[in-house]
């Protein structure tokens, strides 16, 4: 299948790739860089390379040009000569990338991933209780997870503790592909609109960045 679409939003550019080629098939349209040959080189793995690979085909396609992706001590990825903020997503089935002039955050996860036996690290005592009235628990759950993750790739800051730092504010009984998160940490308030959206197994989660402030003492 390979690539799938890209997808204009009101926030900026995301792209899907489907996550069935072979390595073959994709070396032969991708122009390496000498850094690009280099990290790709020093991979292991098949799947990792491949990954690699489809990300940066993926952002090429999404920019109509070449472009490097680079990464800062935090591990954020960022475009090299390009103003434009990036996030970057894959599960074992599909590789999303996100692209906009805001501060943004995209995840992707497997609807039918079993993060039970997790939940305690990454959901609130309230999450707790959302989660168990909702129609597809297990759905939920990865949504929230999913949901938790973009916010802190898009933050961007360490030390997060998901069960604690990150809130989800979503009524199962409204819009629910369209709901509000908030982070807070370090004396900051950080407010996130997310958007959701399911592709065959996969939940994606997209946030942006609609406020930040410092709260008070």
């Amino acid at each position: 299948m390979g690539w799938i679409k890209n997808i204009e939003t009101e926030i900026g550019i995301l792209g899907l790739w489907e996550l069935d080629d072979s390595l073959n098939d994709l070396l032969p349209g991708f122009r390496f860089s000498e850094n690009e040959r280099a990290t790709f080189d020093a991979i292991k793995f098949e799947r990792r390379k491949l990954e690699f690979l489809v990300v940066r085909l993926l952002v090429d396609r999404l920019l109509q040009t070449k472009s490097e992706i680079y990464y800062d001590e935090a591990g954020c990825p960022h475009l090299k000569d390009n103003p434009l903020n990036i996030s970057i997503s894959h599960s074992h089935e599909l590789v999303v990338v996100f692209l906009s002039e805001r501060r943004i955050g995209i995840d992707a996860e497997n609807i039918n991933r079993n993060i039970e036996k997790v939940a305690t690290r990454f959901l609130s005592e309230n999450e707790k209780k959302q989660v168990a009235n909702a129609k597809n628990v297990n759905a939920t759950m990865v949504l929230y997870w999913s949901a938790k993750e973009a916010v802190f790739k898009c933050a961007g800051l360490q030390n997060v503790q998901f069960n604690r730092d990150i809130r989800i504010s979503r009524d199962e009984n409204e819009n629910n592909e369209r709901f509000c998160a908030e982070l807070i940490k370090n004396n900051l308030q950080n407010i996130y609109t997310c958007q959701s959206f399911l592709f065959k197994n996969n939940v994606v989660v997209y946030c942006v960045e609609e406020n930040r402030k410092i709260l008070s003492q």
